[in-house]
């Protein structure tokens, strides 16, 4: 905390750190990030070394993932394309890690992260990244929260104008669909204009396919 406070103090600590190859700084930016090799050697052999260590990395990876869920839905709401892209970088070092740790995708900020992760990778046109991440999130949304909750739905959503984008209307209408049932049924001022909003998509949706077929 007091080399965070003190920016000397944490120059200062980051050029040792930068000395031993430990981290590396962005010539663009002068941001930091963990050496690859680095993180790999934590990722493979901290666990056989010293399992407290390893209990550890795993709170960490709990807060690294809500720590990037976090900024990249500010970086979205914001249009940061800059911090997007930084992003983008840590996301695809948290995927696999996602997909190997299930237990972890039961903590509700850990699918919040993971929600908004997936639709980080469905602006830059990943498309099957975040098909990935939106999935992971739905089964972990239903599981906790259930089928027809606000924040289930979202996800259900999201899937949906991700489909469309991808040219996958008829899937795009099945997630719609979904989405709006759930919400015609939960009642609170919110649904109503998530149902509002998953309308105006239908609506585009319908658009698209009388285009198509005209």
């Amino acid at each position: 905390s007091e080399v965070m406070s003190n920016e000397i103090q944490f120059s200062k600590l980051m050029q040792i750190l930068l000395e031993f190859s430990l981290v590396q700084q962005s010539s663009r930016n002068g941001s930091y990030c963990i050496h690859p090799v680095i993180q790999d050697w934590c990722k493979n052999e901290l666990p056989t070394i010293d399992p407290d260590l390893f209990e550890l990395g795993t709170k960490t990876f709990t807060i690294v993932a809500v720590a990037v869920g976090s900024n990249a839905r500010t970086a979205l709401d914001t249009n940061d394309w800059s911090l997007q892209h930084r992003l983008l970088y840590h996301a695809n070092r948290l995927t696999p890690l996602l997909r190997a740790k299930p237990g972890e995708s039961r903590d509700a900020e850990v699918l919040s992260a993971v929600h908004t992760i997936g639709r980080l990778y469905w602006t830059h046109g990943r498309y099957e990244r975040a098909e990935e991440m939106y999935q992971e999130a739905l089964a972990g949304r239903e599981m906790v929260f259930g089928l027809d909750h606000n924040v289930t739905l979202q996800t259900v959503h999201n899937m949906g104008l991700l489909y469309h984008d991808r040219g996958d209307l008829r899937s795009a209408e099945l997630m719609y669909q979904r989405a709006l049932s759930g919400y015609n049924c939960t009642e609170n001022d919110n649904a109503h204009l998530e149902a509002l909003d998953t309308l105006q998509s239908l609506a585009n949706l319908y658009h698209a396919q009388g285009t198509r077929r005209g």
